[in-house]
């Protein structure tokens, strides 16, 4: 009998180690998938608006609409991501996000992960 509760007291506590190891490992992974791609949608919308120029961005609601493209194609995990833009200027080539996403644990419990993300380019010459 003895062993069969220290069994099951030693099967318990690797059950729940396993799922605060999955719980952590999985936030840290959609935290960094987060801001490798808001990174990477930032960098080629401004590629595209001065650099590569494939099509012309004309305004401020053009750039947000084609960062937001270029982040759906980056990111691959499933969640509600919701997106404020704090600051876009056009002509400076300025572009300030604040990216949340909600997202549940294999739980069945909701988790929020936060990411902002600015950049301002440099025009030369």
């Amino acid at each position: 009998m003895k062993t069969a509760v220290i069994s099951f007291l030693s099967l318990l506590l690797l059950v729940l180690t396993g799922a605060a190891v999955l719980t952590v490992h999985g936030r840290s992974i959609r935290k960094s998938e987060m801001e490798e791609s808001a990174a990477i949608a930032i960098e080629q919308s401004m590629e595209i608006l001065y650099a590569d120029q494939t099509y012309e961005i004309r305004n401020e609601t053009e750039l947000v609409a084609d960062f937001l493209i270029n982040l759906c194609c980056q990111i691959e995990s499933y969640g509600d991501i919701e997106i404020s833009v704090m600051n876009v200027d056009y002509e400076k080539g300025m572009l300030e996000l604040l990216l949340k996403e909600k997202y549940r644990h294999f739980t069945g419990k909701e988790g929020v992960i936060t990411c902002r993300r600015a950049v301002i380019l440099e025009k030369r010459g």
